[in-house]
């Protein structure tokens, strides 16, 4: 392909030979130059925006919070006042007071008015509609523990030691499944540490436990709850969902957490890769990404 004289024809045909060829090597030089400069020129200024954007980031416009700027920026200026007054607004609906029905109530304790010194009696009848006040105590927690003793008695004639055997229910672990429950309910549902649930245990029930015990009660939660798990993955997957990832990373690689919502059910999906492998279960067909 023939390029394009860098001078007038008229002059770059007075040039001998070998002055084009130089000419043209150093307008070459200089266009690859020009190119490479014209390169890092866009890639500057596409960095100088990342960082005005940076700079432009305040407690306003992003998460970050106003306890990392100084008294000198300039913040909004308060919203005018609406008119309204603080709390509910006419027409919220309500959210009075559950009172408990009279057959769930521990103790009922009827008062009626003490003898009337201008009336001379006391008063007949009963109140169809009485002022309720209803006062809700939680009793002393009483820890049931059971101590299985087994004895070992040898035989006389042979001399072995057999052992006795407990009664029949009694579970292989040192707490019961209403315990299972209250822990896994502490470590999961409420999100607190192994070692918060094992202090809430001596504080507040009165009977000091393992931290192992925590582990082991997570695993047994865990394998219980898994066909509960597979069932409602497998209904997300035949559903049309929702669905969100959020990376995070980890010392030798990165993990992910992939959330799946539908109408009725929704599914977290943890995995230590954020290949088809490790999350290939939960990346089905049907899914819209926010």
């Amino acid at each position: 392909m023939r390029r394009e004289p860098p001078l007038p024809p008229e002059l770059w045909d007075r040039l001998p030979p070998e002055v084009q060829v130089a000419v043209g090597v150093v307008v070459e030089g200089y266009e690859r130059r020009i190119a490479a400069l014209e390169a890092e020129v866009a890639q500057l200024k596409g960095e100088i925006g990342e960082l005005k954007e940076q700079l432009g980031r305040n407690s306003q416009n992003s998460a970050r919070p106003p306890t990392l700027e100084g008294p000198g920026v300039n913040r909004k200026p308060p919203r005018e006042p609406a008119g309204r007054q603080r709390g509910a607004q006419l027409g919220q609906p309500g959210q009075p007071r559950v009172w408990l029905p009279v057959e769930q109530v521990s103790e009922v304790s009827v008062g009626k008015p003490t003898p009337w010194r201008r009336g001379g009696g006391a008063l007949p009848g009963g109140d169809p509609q009485p002022q309720r006040h209803q006062g809700i105590e939680v009793p002393p927690p009483a820890p049931q523990v059971s101590d299985y003793q087994l004895h070992r008695l040898p035989w006389a004639r042979c001399g072995i030691r057999p052992c006795g055997t407990g009664p029949a229910g009694v579970p292989p672990v040192g707490y019961g499944p209403r315990w299972a429950r209250l822990g896994a309910l502490g470590s999961g549902a409420y999100r607190r540490s192994k070692r918060r649930v094992v202090s809430f245990c001596p504080d507040v029930l009165g009977v000091p436990r393992a931290l192992g015990e925590i582990c082991q009660i997570e695993q047994a939660m865990t394998a219980a709850l898994a066909p509960c798990v597979q069932e409602a993955r497998a209904y997300v997957q035949a559903q049309d969902a929702n669905g969100e990832e959020t990376p995070w990373r980890q010392p030798q690689h990165r993990a992910g957490q992939g959330v799946r919502v539908t109408q009725g059910v929704s599914v977290v999906c943890r995995r230590a890769s954020r290949g088809r492998k490790g999350c290939g279960n939960c990346w089905v067909k049907g899914i819209r990404l926010c």
